[in-house]
Formats: C-alpha cells, sequence, structure tokens
C-alpha cells in the first residue's frame, strides 16, 4: 500500500475518533432516551456523529474503547458512552492545535507549575502539551508561549486535580 494512501486513511481515522470524542464530551453519554426505538437511537446517534456509517461508528468505538479513551456501560440493554481523562486529554490536544489563537495586543501567556514528584506522569504530559503549543522554558517549571490556552485546559487541569498547583 502507497504511504499517501496510508496517510489518507489516518486521517480519515483520526477525524472520525475525534469527532466521535467530541460528540461523547458534548452529550456527557450516550444514551437512549426514553421510549425511544432501537432505529430511532441508531438514526440519533448517526446524525449527532456527522453522518458516518454506522459501521464506521462502531469500529471507532470499538478503537476507543479499546484505547481505554471512553467507557462502555450497559444500560437497560443498550450501551452507554462516556469519556475519561485519556479521552479528554487527547480532545483537548486536537482542540488546541486546532485553535490557535494569538493575542492582539503583542502579550504572552506565562504558565508557572509546581507539581508534586508523585504527578510526575501529569508533570511530563504539562510540558509537552506546552511545547508543542509554541510554549518555551524559562525555567524548568516556568514557560512562556505567544497563546492562550482554551477553556478546556483549566477544565483539564480541574480533572487532574492540579489546578492548585498551575497559575
Amino acid at each position: 500500500m502507497k504511504v499517501s494512501t496510508k496517510k489518507k486513511i489516518e486521517n480519515a481515522t483520526r477525524n472520525i475518533v475525534l469527532d466521535i470524542l467530541r460528540v461523547v464530551k458534548d452529550f456527557g453519554q450516550l444514551i437512549p432516551r426514553p421510549f425511544e426505538t432501537q432505529s430511532q437511537y441508531k438514526r440519533r446517534t448517526h446524525m449527532a456523529l456527522g453522518g458516518y456509517s454506522p459501521k464506521q461508528i462502531n469500529n471507532s468505538l470499538y478503537y476507543l474503547n479499546k484505547k481505554r479513551l471512553i467507557t462502555r456501560k450497559k444500560i437497560n440493554n443498550r450501551f452507554a458512552y462516556s469519556l475519561t481523562i485519556d479521552g479528554r486529554r487527547k480532545l483537548l490536544m486536537a482542540k488546541i492545535a486546532s485553535d490557535k489563537r494569538n493575542p492582539r495586543d503583542g502579550t504572552s501567556c506565562i504558565i508557572i507549575f509546581d507539581i508534586p514528584e508523585e504527578k510526575r506522569n501529569h508533570r511530563r504530559f504539562l510540558r509537552r502539551l506546552l511545547v508543542k503549543n509554541g510554549f518555551m522554558n524559562i525555567q524548568r517549571s516556568v514557560m512562556i508561549g505567544p497563546e492562550f490556552l482554551p477553556r478546556e485546559f483549566f477544565e483539564l487541569l480541574e480533572d487532574l486535580k492540579l489546578r492548585q498547583n498551575v497559575s
């Protein structure tokens, strides 16, 4: 298979996965409504997920569940999906990458953090995320960048219980 074909497939898969993650985040859970038939539920989720085919949706949900980006629970003989912290991270990285905002007045954004040693993986994730988005180290735990971070960044810090360690 050609390299360009593989890249097209990866990009299409990535788009479907990100769309499904966004829908799961927005709906909270894809829960069947009361008195909704199975075909009505499939039609509603099909339209909410951007018109992808049911096979694409099922394959992507299987992939996301396998990678532990979403969790699946059985409610009334149907499955309900919810986003995990890793899924929020992936969605945040995609959101920041697509939502580049530069300040109009030439100011910079400074992030100062002091994350305890027990949460070193979170600290490494935070550093990688900031460097990937144009931030530079001033010191090991002080970074400066030309962009403001979206609201989802601070929501993720709350989920990871790091908000009190980052300013």
